[in-house]
Formats: C-alpha cells, structure tokens, sequence
C-alpha cells in the first residue's frame, strides 16, 4: 500500500510538472513564422494547411519539452527530498541515541 501511494505521489508531481511546463513554454520557429506570414498574405487553404501542419508540429515539439523537463524536475525534488529525509533521520537517530547512566 505504501509502494502504491508513493508512486501516485510521483505521478502527480509529475502531472503537475508537466502542465506547469507546458503552459509557460513558448517555441518561435522559421517555418512557423514562415507559415503565419504566408497565411496573413494570402489566405488560400493551402496556406492554411500548411499553418496547421507546422502549429502540430510546434504542438509535439512543447509536449516532448514538457515531458522532459517534468520528468528532470521531479527527478531532482524526489532526490532532494530523499537526501533532506535521510539528513534529518541520521541527523534525530544521532541525538536519541545518547542514554546517561
């Protein structure tokens, strides 16, 4: 039971890191603005398909981004948190210890 709600943690972390990342991450692209200047010129549909097109690609380039990011910065606060959790177990098992006789 500890296992599964451990790595729900994890999970939502990671959930959250990955929105959080992917809602302030902004791509500028030479064909995307190439793409966005030939639409505003002339707005034929094949402009648009190619506006389209190359908006996905932005699109799957921001979740690979996000993904990976997410991911390192759970990564890194799983690591801090276990390091700060062992510091203060070694750190409070080394007072206790101490008996007068």
């Amino acid at each position: 039971m500890r296992t599964v709600r451990y790595i729900s943690v994890i999970a939502l972390a990671y959930a959250l890191a990955y929105w959080l990342d992917y809602g302030g991450m902004f791509i500028r692209r030479l064909d995307f603005d190439k793409a966005v200047a030939a639409y505003s010129r002339n707005p034929m549909p094949e402009n648009q398909a190619a506006l389209e097109r190359e908006r996905q690609i932005n699109n799957h380039i921001r979740m690979h981004d996000a993904a990976i990011f997410a991911a390192i910065e759970v990564g890194f606060a799983c690591g801090l948190w276990a390091f700060l959790t062992l510091h203060y177990k070694r750190k409070r098992g080394s007072s206790g210890s101490q008996t007068t006789q």
